[in-house]
């Protein structure tokens, strides 16, 4: 199934079923949570099937994500943020990683919502967060991806942007895949069109992906 976040005016997660299909399920996330919104930012499915999303306030730019059953009912305990221009991603065993353009700081919950370790510097306006397989955190930010193992030490590699799309791009997306492989998505500044730039786990470029609009995720 495809679950798609909707910003505002429409502040809802939808689905899909693989061929394209409406899927009954809608959720309406923010409902009970925030009275003035911005939006619904960015979708993480856990192991189990959970859903999770970021749920943006503009009146006291604040944040929460918080977690869904694939039946759409709302479990557990919300995650706020204390900013509404947070990224974030989930590792296996549960725990969400939260990165702040603003703070410049990632911060990590466990399950239950409780603020546990590690807490690192993210860098200048860090753009996107992605939690490899093996726990390793990727963190891209305004001039390069950085690689950190699961206790928060700084490791290689240090993917630097350069020339990226002649230096006029601005990394906004970031995955990583079963294999480690990382995916580094750019938007042009001031251009519709993008770049999906795939690197080997040791940092090293494999392939690049133009793409016809800019990257808002991937």
């Amino acid at each position: 199934r495809i679950y798609v976040s909707h910003r505002a005016p429409i502040n809802q997660i939808t689905s899909f079923e693989a061929g394209g299909k409406p899927a009954p399920l809608i959720i309406n996330p923010a409902m009970g949570v925030f009275n003035k919104l911005n939006g619904v930012y960015g979708i993480a499915l856990d192991e189990v099937g959970k859903i999770y999303t970021l749920i943006a306030n503009t009146a006291t730019n604040n944040g929460a994500i918080a977690a869904f059953t694939a039946e759409g009912q709302r479990t557990g305990p919300m995650v706020f943020t204390g900013q509404n221009d947070a990224h974030f991603a989930i590792d296996r065993a549960g725990r969400i990683y939260v990165v702040s353009q603003s703070t410049r700081i990632m911060k990590t919950f466990d399950e239950t919502g409780k603020e546990t370790t590690p807490t690192l510097t993210a860098g200048i306006t860090p753009h996107a967060i992605a939690i490899a397989p093996d726990g390793k955190i990727y963190i891209a930010n305004f001039l390069a991806v950085m690689t950190f193992l699961p206790n928060g030490q700084r490791v290689e590699p240090t993917i630097r942007h350069g020339n990226t799309m002649g230096g006029t791009a601005s990394p906004t997306a970031l995955a990583v895949d079963s294999g480690g492989r990382i995916y580094v998505g750019y938007s042009e500044v001031g251009a519709n069109q993008g770049l999906v730039a795939i690197y080997e786990t040791d940092g090293k470029l494999r392939t690049n992906i133009n793409t016809p609009g800019g990257i808002q995720a991937i």
